[in-house]
């Protein structure tokens, strides 16, 4: 079988296939370099992916603007950038909004835990289907685990919460004025 097949057949053979061979091995890992070489040829741009090369273009306009003096542009009382501190501007019916603005920040983070403990304590509630005695105890360590609520504006804010999110799931009923004499009875 060997005999049938002539040298100048043989070497042809092992061209085109060693040629095959190194064109695949040229494309599987030199890739990038080959597509850059042929844009380069064509004299075409090549197109870049930037979360494939890490390499982000800065862009030909800015995103900001040209920067001006505000003061020029608007008085300052015209200025807004957070909630007005006068309630009666924001229609007074934002409760929430008046009372963080007289808050501070320590106070509003207090909040922020206390109505979370409140949200899980409701659940805890209405799966286990506690008693109304078992809800004021764990209720009352809430207030005292935060006082700094007992004399905030956030404290109409909880009790309120409290009310709309545990009616018709506790196996009690709740009333506000229960709720306030818990934050003072402790």
């Amino acid at each position: 079988m060997l005999n049938q097949i002539s040298w100048p057949a043989f070497i042809s053979g092992m061209a085109i296939l060693l040629s095959l061979y190194y064109a695949y091995v040229a494309a599987f890992f030199y890739k990038k370099e080959i597509l850059a070489f042929l844009y380069r040829l064509s004299g075409r741009q090549a197109v870049t992916d930037p979360a494939k090369t890490g390499f982000v273009p800065e862009p030909a306009y800015t995103v900001m603007g040209s920067a001006r003096n505000l003061r020029e542009a608007a008085e300052e009382e015209e200025l807004q950038f957070g909630p007005s501190d006068n309630p009666d501007e924001d229609g007074g019916d934002n409760t929430l909004t008046a009372a963080r603005a007289g808050a501070s920040a320590e106070v509003a983070a207090s909040f922020s835990g206390m109505m979370s403990e409140c949200r899980t304590l409701i659940r805890v509630i209405n799966e286990s289907g506690e008693s109304k005695e078992n809800f004021e105890m764990l209720f009352r360590i809430l207030v005292k685990k935060y006082p700094e609520l007992g004399e905030s504006p956030y404290r109409q804010q909880v009790t309120k919460t409290l009310l709309e999110e545990s009616e018709g799931q506790f196996p009690f009923e709740l009333s506000a004025g229960e709720l306030e004499s818990y934050w003072t009875n402790h």
